[in-house]
């Protein structure tokens, strides 16, 4: 091989290496903004039904005389559907810090929703090998938009 070919072929590389970290910048830019978002703009305050469905189900749950009450509000209807599974979040945040935190909850939400996004990536990877880039920027988007 003569050193024009060598040239061509580490300038080649080079490129889809650039390709590469190019693409990663943009798959992992849209949770990175929607942190730096949460973090400078939410607060520890309840907004629209977060009044009954946290703080008036950690007061019933708290005052319940009985386990068979406490289960009965974990399994309790929230306007037409059961939360159960946040409400479990709920009383983790409760019972760890000894009182609630809005901004805990927030970042937990985050957390899932970062997981959900990591799963669209490792689902597009899967499927749509070589394109694979594509599906987690536009969920990415989708998911991270404010």
């Amino acid at each position: 091989m003569n050193t024009n070919s060598l040239a061509i072929d580490r300038t080649h590389q080079n490129e889809q290496l650039l390709q590469k970290v190019a693409k990663f910048i943009l798959v992992i830019l849209p949770p990175i903004v929607y942190l730096a978002y949460i973090q400078k703009y939410a607060l520890n305050l309840p907004k629209m039904d977060d009044y009954d469905a946290i703080l008036l189900f950690l007061n019933n749950y708290v005052k319940a005389p009985d386990f068979s009450e406490k289960f009965r509000l974990l399994l309790s209807l929230h306007n037409e559907h059961r939360i159960l599974f946040a409400r479990l979040i709920f009383l983790a945040d409760y019972y760890i810090r000894g009182q609630f935190n809005f901004l805990d909850v927030i970042f937990v939400n985050y957390s899932i929703l970062v997981l959900i996004y990591f799963l669209c990536i490792s689902f597009a990877r899967r499927v749509l090998p070589g394109r694979g880039f594509w599906v987690p920027f536009v969920a990415g988007v989708c998911l991270f938009t404010i």
